[in-house]
């Protein structure tokens, strides 16, 4: 799968679940950089790094980009909808961290994960990638 099928794929994919598409497109590009074959510490699987243990799929299955956009953005969404921090895109805290991990954070803004994300979104913003 091309990287430009993988943009288009997360882009389609967000736009369906009320993602801002910058944002989930940020989340792969500190995730995984776009690398389908990512694996994390933790045994995080492909572009979202979805840990098989929080999914309903299996390692193999997460391997699968197409799976794993639409198990990312679904995460993407339980956090979104779920997350005590609200504005400016915050939530995002409870996608690195879980929900209940994410509350505990009290600045999220100074938090790395949430700057990481934020700047790559800039880096959207700027290629129009996202059709903004």
């Amino acid at each position: 799968m091309t990287t430009a099928i993988i943009v288009y794929t997360i882009i389609i994919n967000s736009l369906y679940m009320g993602i801002d598409p910058e944002i989930a497109l940020a989340v792969v590009d500190v995730e995984s950089k776009f690398n389908v074959n990512a694996v994390g510490s933790l045994n995080e699987q492909s572009l979202f790094q979805v840990l098989p243990q929080y999914s309903k799929y299996s390692v193999k299955q997460l391997k699968d980009p197409v799976i794993n956009i639409k198990e990312g953005m679904r995460m993407l969404k339980y956090a979104k909808d779920n997350c005590k921090h609200k504005q400016d895109n915050m939530w995002l805290l409870c996608y690195n961290l879980g929900v209940t991990g994410g509350a505990k954070i009290k600045n999220p803004k100074k938090f790395i994960y949430y700057k990481k994300v934020m700047a790559a979104k800039e880096k959207f913003k700027h290629s129009n990638i996202a059709g903004n």
